[in-house]
């Protein structure tokens, strides 16, 4: 009985359940932390801390310090999850947040802000963006723990989880593509969304950031690229991030054909996203195969064996 569960807990679909009861349980724990937080102190309005900040919260010391003390427990506690799965379950260390990671943290992050700067300066070009001084560097601060929060979380979830683990059996190619549609998925039902950001999400988004994964084999590429990306825009240019309002030290005034400027959904639904992000996760995916970290198919190893 023990043997058989075990195989079951071990197989592909066993280990993605696995892994998301940790992740779940890892949010469970910092919601009751956080509660006992609010409780001790009398905190009773506080900012969210996955995603970006209401503009109708009025940000206070006290709330800064809940924005980033909330994100580093989450992160803690995630990064300490995945750790945990991947010893009990799978028996190896957890080398995708293996260090050095600082390095990687810093080229990801300097990529996702370029990226997110060369939308917005297009847009700028073509009038369609017009940018100006908020005075909300408090928002700013609680959007950048916001940031740090989604970018781990969200990559161990499907970077670390639904594309490393049916990569074994189905490749590269076939993971990289099944999460890129559902990265896209993911964004399909915020504020704003529409069929053309969804695919820009999915080709672009889910395209690098798997790239990303797949060239290192470590989460904290893709990790520093989702942070510069979801900062940049909140953080920095105040823009939407995934059709949730931020603040950020500057604020964004988009008018045009939200096609191009991606409307209320943010930069990132543009179709300036298109071309961009392609050339990126081609770069990515051309020193991923150059260095041999294209996993094939079973099939396509079977084959190998066969001749």
């Amino acid at each position: 009985m023990r043997d058989w569960l075990l195989r079951v807990l071990r197989s592909v679909p066993g280990r993605i359940v696995a892994a998301f009861t940790f992740l779940l349980f890892a949010i469970i724990a910092r919601e009751l932390l956080l509660g006992l937080v609010r409780a001790a102190t009398g905190l009773r309005r506080t900012p969210p801390l996955w995603l970006s900040p209401h503009t109708d919260f009025v940000v206070r010391p006290a709330g800064i310090a809940y924005a980033f003390g909330g994100a580093a427990l989450m992160i803690a506690l995630g990064l300490g999850a995945y750790r945990l799965f991947v010893r009990w379950l799978e028996n190896r260390p957890a080398k995708e947040i293996s260090r050095p990671f600082a390095a990687e943290l810093a080229l990801g992050t300097a990529l996702g802000s370029v990226f997110v700067l060369a939308i917005a300066g297009a847009l700028a070009l073509g009038g369609w963006l017009r940018l100006s001084w908020s005075g909300a560097w408090q928002f700013a601060l609680v959007s950048l723990a916001a940031a740090a929060t989604a970018s781990v979380v969200e990559e161990i979830a499907v970077r670390g989880v639904l594309l490393r683990i049916p990569e074994e059996k189905l490749g590269s190619w076939v993971a990289l593509g099944s999460t890129a549609l559902i990265f896209g998925a993911l964004h399909a039902t915020n504020r704003g969304a529409t069929a053309w950001s969804t695919i820009a999400v999915a080709l672009s988004g889910g395209l690098v950031l798997g790239a990303a994964f797949i060239l290192t084999r470590r989460l904290w590429l893709p990790i520093g690229i989702h942070f510069g990306v979801n900062a940049t825009q909140g953080a920095l240019l105040g823009a939407p991030v995934s059709g949730r309002k931020a603040q950020g030290w500057l604020h964004s005034d988009l008018d045009g054909n939200p096609l191009w400027t991606g409307g209320t959904f943010g930069l990132e639904g543009s179709a300036l996203v298109l071309p961009i992000g392609a050339l990126l996760g081609c770069v990515l995916l051309a020193l991923a195969w150059r260095r041999g970290r294209i996993q094939p198919a079973f099939w396509q190893r079977a084959g190998c064996l066969a001749g």
